[in-house]
């Protein structure tokens, strides 16, 4: 909830056509899941909103964008590209459905965990600087906000455990004073049972 609420202020603050925000899985390198041709592969968490509420690129991050991805990743700093760089052009032509691109990694202890990207801003042909300023904070805030969310979630997680931990130990407890109390009636029952031969045997 975090990271969709970001993406779609992201959109919206930045005034691009389309935004995405990706986590990388712990067990992948960045540059694996950069090089992904899915947002399922190499990521933990993908999520992509549009102008118009929809992905305008259906299934998959288009080719370019990966490329781009892969650069972003592998420099660990903000990118800025317009038509006219060679990331953006496919066999020296200019993409339809990407003009302008803007990413920012997600950082966690010094290393990318993440990134986002904005793509084709509205009302004009490129981002400006002042774009790429806006894209590394909020992608400073975002990586805070999703570590404080994931931190909660542990601690959610880890007091859970320790309900159950509790409540293991309690039943432990019970079946050991049930046990008890079987023994007791047990060694009672023996005694009785002694007393009676001894009285027996008396008897006879």
């Amino acid at each position: 909830r975090v990271l969709e609420s970001f993406c779609r202020s992201a959109r919206e603050i930045v005034e691009a056509q389309e935004a995405a925000v990706g986590v990388i899985d712990s067990s992948v390198s960045p540059e694996r899941a950069a090089r992904a041709g899915s947002e399922a592969e190499g990521l933990r968490y993908f999520f992509r909103c549009a102008e118009n509420g929809d992905s305008v690129f259906g299934n998959g991050i288009p080719p370019v964008t990966r490329r781009a991805l892969r650069r972003l990743v592998s420099k660990g700093r903000p990118l800025r590209l317009s038509d006219t760089d060679d990331l953006l052009r496919a066999n020296g032509q200019t993409s339809d459905l990407v003009q302008s691109f803007l990413g920012a990694p997600i950082l966690s202890s010094g290393s990318v965990c993440g990134w986002v990207y904005l793509l084709n801003k509205l009302g004009a042909d490129a981002f400006t600087e002042s774009d790429e300023r806006l894209a590394a904070t909020l992608a400073t805030q975002v990586a805070i906000a999703y570590e404080n969310a994931m931190l909660y979630s542990d601690v959610q997680r880890h007091a859970t455990e320790l309900q159950l931990e509790i409540a293991e130990r309690k039943l432990a407890e019970e079946e050991r004073a049930q046990l008890l109390v079987r023994e007791r009636l047990a060694r009672a029952e023996a005694e009785q049972a002694n007393r009676t031969k001894d009285e027996f045997l008396a008897t006879l």
